[in-house]
């Protein structure tokens, strides 16, 4: 079990995370204390992750370490600035560099061929690429939570009508705003632009070793196979059939990554404490992979968790996602024809509205009990874990983190005791 809580206002934060991880092998199971949150030295940051404890083969921490050395002691003026710093840092290490996927790449590229022949037929056969790419791309709209931050197409790809809410107070369209923003600051970073190893910082499926060699190759006979005829490296609609498949898989990230990071403080120039939720994949192709899955502050909510949080969304919302989903399938058998909607959105507004009036104090805690609930909230999840699967030392000592712009603090609570 993993818990990680960061709750703030605008005296500071508390970030609080168990301290143990559960690892199973056959018919054993056994727990290993470990460090899930670290806190910057010489700066007013800390970086929590969860999921899988080792990304290619290096654990988590020291990658955050190895990051934080490299940092100017005068630091950011912004959280933002923090993240876009650690995005080109990670793109830059040598484990990025992996070995080309030849295999899984002729798969997906088959299978999306296979669509372009059965959907796209008449486009391509006359050349219209216009028409072909406005077609494709209106029906792959992905949400910018869902999207590569290292995209070589994010404005193709992201779904504008988020963003196109009439609401200016939507929280929802701020935050993907927040995404947006961090994916134009890095790209337009100098560091972006300039040549690593002779070759630009963030490198394209295309710009692999191996792609000349063996990739396309491999993508021209495959090309051949499904379309029955060969690829004319003369034709624009062919070349853009091709382009589209590999922008796919640089873009989307429609998958679950292993590994989730909490990045929460202050840069010089912020007064209210930011929170950025992003998760890291594996490289593909030598294109490295990170999507922003939240952008918080307190102004947008009381809390944010890492991980589990089911325990804790029941106690704030007087029933949990699952029981929510229970009590709509029971009742859709007696409500009249056409009432469903009405039900779901009434179950919906009663969870919110007691969310609202159980968290709403949190804006006037002191740091103390911010720290306070932070460290409760964990070990609700911790007692909902172990009475769910009683494994000895599940959740251990819990570790909490508290920061204003000018302060911090650790402290550690024993399990037992």
């Amino acid at each position: 079990m993993t818990a990680i809580y960061a709750v703030w206002n605008n005296y500071g934060f508390a970030l609080a995370s168990d301290s143990n991880q559960t690892a199973t092998q056959t018919d054993q199971t056994w727990v290993d204390p470990v460090d899930k949150v670290v806190l910057l030295e010489k700066h007013q940051i800390a970086v929590a992750a969860a999921g899988s404890a080792m990304h290619e083969n290096i654990e988590i921490n020291e990658i955050i370490r190895s990051w934080e050395n490299q940092l100017p002691e005068s630091g950011f003026p912004k959280l933002d600035d923090y993240f876009v710093d650690f995005s080109i840092w990670f793109a830059q290490q040598a484990f990025n560099f992996d070995e080309s996927d030849v295999d899984q790449l002729i798969e997906y590229a088959k299978e999306q061929f296979e669509v372009f022949r059965e959907h796209y037929s008449d486009h391509i056969e006359i050349g219209d690429t216009q028409t072909f790419l406005e077609e494709f791309f209106s029906l792959v709209n992905i949400s910018r939570n869902s999207l590569n931050i290292y995209g070589s197409a994010w404005n193709d790809f992201g779904d504008q009508l988020e963003l196109a809410d009439n609401n200016s107070n939507d929280t929802t369209v701020e935050k993907l705003m927040s995404v947006e923003r961090l994916h134009q600051n890095l790209i337009t970073d100098s560091h972006f632009l300039q040549n690593v190893d002779g070759q630009r910082t963030f490198q394209r499926i295309n710009q692999h070793p191996d792609y000349k060699t063996i990739l396309f190759p491999r993508l021209l006979e495959l090309f051949q196979t499904v379309f029955e005829r060969p690829l004319n490296v003369e034709s624009e609609i062919d070349q853009i059939i091709i382009s589209v498949v590999l922008a796919t898989l640089e873009n989307a990230m429609d998958f679950e990554p292993n590994v989730k990071i909490l990045m929460v403080g202050y840069g010089k120039e912020d007064w209210l404490p930011t929170g950025i939720s992003f998760e890291i994949a594996d490289s593909y192709c030598r294109v490295p992979r990170i999507k922003v899955s939240d952008y918080s502050n307190p102004n947008f909510n009381w809390y944010v968790a890492l991980a589990v949080d089911s325990a804790v969304w029941q106690l704030t919302r007087g029933h949990s996602r699952v029981r929510h989903r229970e009590i709509n399938e029971m009742a859709t058998q007696f409500l009249k024809e056409g009432h469903e909607n009405d039900f779901y959105t009434g179950m919906r507004e009663i969870a919110e509205k007691q969310f609202r009036e159980s968290v709403r104090r949190l804006d006037f805690l002191t740091l103390e009990r911010l720290e306070f609930v932070s460290r409760l909230f964990v070990q609700i999840e911790a007692l909902k874990s172990y009475l769910d699967e009683p494994v000895q030392g599940v959740g251990g000592d819990t570790k909490v983190i508290s920061m204003t712009k000018t302060t911090r603090k650790v402290r550690i609570f024993k399990e037992l005791g």
